[in-house]
């Protein structure tokens, strides 16, 4: 008898179906111990944890490298007069409801305005959130449009030096929601 949750289900084997269970069972025990020494041999000990895996601090960096790194290709192709266009692919369904996989093209943002008087700003954004660089200054003036692709070279290599960390933390730490207490 095999007790499920809220149900009591009857189980019962026919003789014949036991005596299989029991073989089956007897079979998988001495494989293990066939197993067992065959690794007797061995010494074992804890796995250390990866020395490719990466911490927190770098895993937001790699994150903003890579999205200046698309403002980047952005900026180039606005400035050869091309359009940057970046595919993902998603699951999308059929009239018939089937899944099938489609590739579409990223909604890309550009971190650039130009003011009236042609001036480019530059905001770097973490998330929705814009990081702010001194309190209440959060637009980078870049002067032309021909030295975006520079100012974002020396932000991608800022990034890289870990420069921009304390800036990420900051806007990470703004972007958390606080836990709701329990009534």
């Amino acid at each position: 008898m095999i007790q499920s949750g809220f149900f009591m289900v009857n189980w019962h084997l026919s003789g014949r179906e036991h005596d299989q269970e029991s073989a089956l069972l007897a079979h998988r025990n001495t494989h293990r111990r066939r197993e067992m020494s065959m690794l007797k041999g061995f010494s074992f000990t804890a796995a250390p944890r990866a020395a490719t895996q990466l911490t927190p601090e770098e895993a937001r960096r790699n994150k903003l490298i890579a999205h200046l790194q698309e403002q980047r290709a952005i900026a180039q192709a606005e400035t050869a007069g091309e359009q940057h266009v970046v595919m993902r692919r998603r699951w999308q369904l059929t009239p018939t409801g089937e899944k099938h996989r489609v590739e579409v093209e990223k909604r890309l943002k550009r971190w650039w305005t130009t003011q009236a008087d042609g001036q480019l700003l530059l905001t770097v954004r973490w998330g929705s959130r814009v990081i702010e660089w001194e309190r209440g200054k959060a637009a980078i003036v870049v002067g032309e449009r021909g030295k975006l692709v520079g100012m974002l070279d020396k932000l991608i290599s800022a990034a890289q030096a870990g420069d921009l960390d304390e800036h990420i933390a900051a806007a990470n730490k703004a972007r958390t929601v606080p836990k709701r207490k329990a009534a």
